[in-house]
């Protein structure tokens, strides 16, 4: 839909409103107890004002139960006709809406996305419990206006008129009291602009450059304390009740409004749970189970405005669902309006626990409430009871959609916590990283990190045939997933055993692997589950290590330190459901067991069983970084899988932008975005980028070894000084701070040293791929070959992804003089970066050695177009091969060309004189031949080529005279060159 497509929706809903109100439909619903209650009726209204004008006190009779407010407003101001009224009516849904975009618009800081603001509006006036109850003029419409227009005030820190209308609303309808805290908390909340990428439709304004519109008040939280601002809404309160006592003559208004929602006088149908209920009480029960209704409305405020503290916005969107579910006298348009406001807050919805149970219950509700009302009053062929259990019905859906409401807000920091409680450290600082950068205010609202306690799942990836060796990929059906007894049962059990699980923990941190599993050793829910077999791998892999002696050169010792434990903690892992009798330890379905199972299978060379285990695991649990890192290193190819993880963007560049529009200042992020530059070969961006992130963290270690090799590259030798000094006093130890060292030793030349810092990152961490590749480069340097050569095939033992090592073993046996070896490397190394220009001249290199001349020129016409247009070398190279494969036509051609960009590029006159000699050259060859001559052993040739194309003898004077007259050494040969022109003619 387009933008003036867009732009037409809202005039024409406003119109169809109108033409709705011109139907016969307003006069058959005005006196719907569902859509108007005694209230908000406007019939009952416009009595009121007619006594009121006739000189009667609409209060002294029993039907009249409306604020002062409306009264006087609608007797002086306010029109009563219909069309009018109409319009009033609809003007009030229209302000509703547009300040619900303004809410958006101040929720999320400076963004302007015109798309979603204008699809929350359509969805407020295309909600039908809100139409209905606006085409019979119900006064709830405007409550519903009034509490939208507060938060929209609220929202933008605006107190005075927030308070205002707040108390207007009070007046109108006792039971939006309720919002009173939330707001106040709203009005004092502190939140920083945040500066975000457009996207779409969006319009940006940057943090340091605020409109003046933002710059004012609007912006800025309110400085008064609450107290304060709770003061002066009481003050608004008293004012416009003393304004009501004075329109009125007295204060027996207040019991005739206030007091009926306390009292109930009135107990006429409708959609809420009051009536049916004191309908059926004996008198002397009365009092009492009126305090008690009263008071649970109450209850809520408190616990709903703590737990959502952070975020009072959505704590009023709560207890607007927790009022329309429990006012006395309730109409469709209370649960219009809270449903309306999850548009607000799209990020709850893929955590809502029962969407499709929810919203069956409110059709089932919307279908059978208007059908009972009519079989019961209209026509007498039902009763009381059926239209009362509907909205029993309709209740239990209002209360689901709260719960879910709450239920997806309180997903807050469980990352972290999941992956800290099980001694994923690195899994839980990564989580910690994206936790820390999202603003404190939306953190119980945007973590949205299940519980791995509750991660009972379902996956539809779906099974893939045997595709490079994997297999038949067999994932879980539906029948072995945890419901959600099986959840309350795991939480029960964690309850009893959470006391050795904290013992455990104790021991885990100080590394006593073996101690925290045998603490736990009879543990069966999944937590202290996993640590115990997570505590078994670890102690296993540490005795492993440490019975493992490293040969240095040794290509028959494994890579790898062995484990025979594996096995066995395999089976443990596999033979859970035949041993356990409660479902709640059935590890297999739990994501970190799952992830540990992928593990050990990884480590044991069954790559497919453990790519499904480890995708199963992700699929449940996606915060667990360690599960992705494993199963990145498991998938060689991406057609291995096909698995849809929330339709990722086509390219990493849009994915990373994507990530710094959630996150714009999470350091992960920044480094993805830097190491994107890095492998681009963009090494000042890098560069820049990993400086911005020093500032911000100067002691991250993470990623510092990438950020040595690009100084390395930049020759940047003081500054690699200080990053080296400045690291080795902050964490020597760590295997990315010697990889920094080693490079800096070999800036300096300093290879021994060098190489002496790579073995240490080794032995601190085997599977360093940089150290092992580094290594290699050193070795080479130190003219020792067979040593690179078996550090680059260590670092393909770890990654056989990385092209670096690769292309180290191409490089190393191209000096060995062993073509058709370092031709076999370096197509594997063009395989994983067929975008990098050094992968095909390389290629062209082996293949010119062996003379082989046409692949020779296909890889060098592949290096550039991978390189930049503006680099003359390429092409003069590819014309030396067409010139080595007998094609002087196109080597000419070539070089014709090299000397024009040359030229273009203001370069020195000996860069292209040689290229200049021989495309004149081949000029004059073709002249001479086209006359009957020719001067080369190729004649034959260049007499085709002459009859073909003609000679071009001015464009070859105009490439040999700058030659001539220059100091280059092809000068003399241009000079000769030029004599043999004239002798042809040429001038």
């Amino acid at each position: 839909m387009t933008t003036i497509q867009f732009d037409a929706v809202l005039p024409v809903l406003l119109l169809g409103r109108l033409l709705l109100f011109l139907t016969p439909l307003p006069d058959i619903l005005k006196d719907d107890h569902q859509l108007a209650s005694p209230l908000t009726s406007f019939s009952r209204l416009k009595e009121g004002i007619h006594l009121f004008r006739t000189g009667i006190d609409p209060y002294s009779g029993g039907g009249f139960r409306h604020s002062p407010i409306l009264l006087s407003a609608f007797s002086t101001v306010l029109p009563l006709s219909p069309i009018l009224s109409a319009l009033l009516w609809i003007s009030v849904d229209g302000i509703a809406a547009l300040s619900m975009a303004q809410i958006w618009r101040a929720r999320h800081g400076l963004v302007v996305d015109k798309a979603r603001e204008r699809m929350i509006m359509m969805l407020y006036l295309f909600n039908p419990y809100l139409i209905l109850p606006n085409l019979t003029k119900s006064t709830a419409s405007m409550d519903n206006a009034l509490i939208v227009l507060t938060l929209k005030f609220a929202s933008e820190r605006k107190a005075s008129p927030t308070l205002l209308i707040l108390a207007i609303l009070t007046h109108l309808s006792l039971p939006s009291i309720c919002l009173v805290p939330p707001v106040l908390m709203l009005l004092v909340e502190r939140r920083a602009f945040r500066s975000v990428t457009s996207l779409g439709n969006s319009t940006v304004v940057g943090v340091n450059d605020p409109s003046p519109a933002q710059r004012g008040a609007t912006s800025v939280p309110s400085t008064r304390p609450m107290a304060q601002l709770a003061l002066e809404y009481l003050g608004y309160v008293a004012i416009l009740a003393g304004v009501s006592t004075g329109a009125v003559g007295g204060w027996h208004w207040a019991g005739r409004t206030w007091g009926a929602l306390l009292s109930l006088p009135d107990l006429t149908p409708n959609p809420g749970l009051w009536w049916y209920f004191f309908m059926e009480m004996f008198d002397h029960f009365r009092p009492f189970f009126l305090a008690a209704f009263s008071m649970h409305l109450l209850i809520y405020v408190a616990p709903i405005c703590i737990k959502f503290q952070h975020d009072p916005l959505y704590a009023a969107f709560v207890l607007q669902g927790v009022i329309a579910s429990f006012k006395p006298y309730p109409t469709l348009a209370d649960p219009g309006l809270f449903v309306s406001m999850f548009a607000l807050f799209p990020e709850i919805f893929p955590y809502l626990r029962h969407p499709i149970v929810t919203i069956l219950l409110h059709m089932h509700a919307a279908l059978l409430l208007p059908l009972f009302h009519s079989l019961w009053l209209s026509q007498g062929t039902g009763n009381a009871n059926f239209y009362y259990a509907t909205t029993l019905v309709f209740g239990l859906g209002m209360a689901a959609t709260v719960i879910d409401a709450v239920w997806a807000g309180l997903r807050i920091r469980r990352a972290v916590a999941d992956c800290s409680e099980r001694g994923l450290h690195a899994a839980a600082k990564w989580a910690g990283d994206f936790l820390l950068n999202i603003p404190i205010h939306e953190r119980p609202l945007l973590s949205h990190l299940p519980s791995a306690a509750s991660a009972g799942f379902r996956t539809s990836t779906p099974t893939r045939g045997s595709v490079s060796g994997c297999g038949s990929l067999s994932f879980a059906d539906d029948s072995n997933m945890m419901t959600e007894d099986d959840i309350h049962v795991s939480e029960d059990l964690f309850a009893i055993e959470e006391d050795l699980f904290i013992t455990a923990r104790e021991s885990f941190n100080f590394k006593e692997f073996e101690k925290t599993a045998f603490i736990l050793r009879e543990c069966r829910s999944p937590k202290p589950r996993f640590l115990c077999l997570y505590s078994k791998f670890l102690a296993s892999e540490k005795e492993a290590q440490d019975n493992w002696t490293y040969r240095q050169g040794g290509r028959s010792h494994n890579e790898k330190p062995p484990n025979p434990a594996l096995r066995t903690l395999l089976a443990l892992l596999s033979d859970v459901n035949s041993n356990e009798s409660t479902s709640t330890a059935r590890k297999e379905m739990d994501p970190f067991l799952l992830f540990l199972k992928g593990l050990i299978l990884g480590a044991l060379k069954r790559r497919a069983e453990a790519i499904e285990c480890l995708i199963l695991s992700v699929t449940a649990y996606p915060w667990n970084w360690s599960a992705w890192l494993q199963l990145g290193a498991l998938i060689e190819d991406p057609d291995e899988i096909l698995v849809d993880f929330n339709a990722a963007p086509d390219t990493l560049d849009e994915t990373i932008n994507e990530l710094s529009e959630l996150f714009p200042h999470s350091l992960f992020v920044k480094s993805q975005r830097a190491l994107l530059a890095y492998h681009h070969r963009d090494f000042e961006e890098a560069e820049a980028i990993f400086d911005s992130i020093l500032e911000m963290d100067p002691y991250r270690v993470d990623n510092m070894d990438i950020f040595a090799n690009i100084l390395y590259v930049q020759q940047s030798r003081a500054k690699l000084s200080d990053l080296a000094q400045r690291f080795i006093r902050a964490d020597k130890d760590r295997p990315e701070v010697c990889s920094l060292i080693g490079n800096y030793y070999s800036i300096r030349c300093e290879h021994e040293k060098a190489v002496k810092y790579f073995k240490r990152a080794i032995q601190l961490d085997p599977t360093h791929l940089a150290a092992w590749t580094l290594m290699g480069h050193e070795y080479i340097e130190m003219k020792n070959p067979h040593a690179a050569i078996e550090a680059y095939r260590r670092a393909i033992d770890v990654n056989r992804k990385d092209f670096r090592a690769w292309y180290g073993l191409g490089k190393t046996y191209e000096l060995l003089d062993m073509i058709q070896y370092s031709l076999h490397y370096y197509q594997r190394a063009a395989a994983l970066r067929p975008y990098d220009s050094r992968m095909w001249l390389a290629l062209a290199g082996c293949y010119k050695a062996m003379s082989k001349w046409n692949e020779a020129i296909d890889c060098m016409k592949r290096a550039q177009t991978c390189a930049d247009s503006s680099e003359v070398s390429h092409v003069v190279a590819l014309a030396n091969l067409y010139d080595k494969s007998g094609d002087a036509t196109s080597a000419a051609l070539n070089h014709r060309r090299a000397v024009e960009m040359c030229q273009q590029q203001n370069r020195h006159i000996g860069e292209w004189a040689k290229s200049a000699v021989y495309a004149a050259e081949h000029e004059i060859n073709l002249a001479i031949a086209a006359r009957g001559g020719t001067s080369t052993a190729n004649g034959a040739k260049i007499v085709a080529d002459a009859i073909k194309e003609g000679a071009d003898l001015q464009r070859a004077k105009a490439l040999l005279d700058p030659v001539a007259a220059s100091n280059a050494a092809e000068g003399t040969v241009a000079i000769d060159l030029l004599r043999k022109l004239k002798s042809l003619g040429a001038f």
